[in-house]
């Protein structure tokens, strides 16, 4: 993906990515089960790419609509919190839902990766 002004959506996958530019949100939703020789892994991970390249001072991860997100999927998330966390200057705040309990367990590892990193529970 080439224009973060798109959005990012697969149907077939049940899922969709959304980045607001001006807000600095990036926005997950549905059901994201990744596998690795797919094309939707390397697209997510260019597009993630992307966003950091553009070094915003501060950028919401909204995964609170989440509702299902493979191994795979967490490690494309995990790398995104990395290239952040490298970058020095991005601020990683990530919004996450309480009802969705593989959230609740599995997105606090990522302060282990990002000490700075910011949670919110809705």
């Amino acid at each position: 993906m080439n224009n973060l002004t798109e959005s990012m959506k697969n149907k077939s996958l049940s899922y969709s990515i959304d980045y607001d530019c001006e807000a600095e949100i990036i926005s997950l939703s549905g059901k994201l089960h990744l596998v690795q020789r797919e094309k939707a892994f390397h697209e997510i991970l260019s597009w993630f790419d992307l966003v950091i390249d553009k070094e915003p001072p501060r950028v919401l991860l909204d995964v609170s609509n989440l509702e299902y997100l493979n191994s795979l999927g967490i490690s494309v998330i995990a790398k995104f919190v990395i290239r952040a966390r490298d970058k020095k200057s991005i601020h990683v705040v990530v919004k996450a839902s309480e009802e969705i309990i593989w959230q609740t367990k599995s997105l606090v590892n990522l302060k282990r990766i990002m000490p700075s990193l910011e949670f919110f529970f809705c």
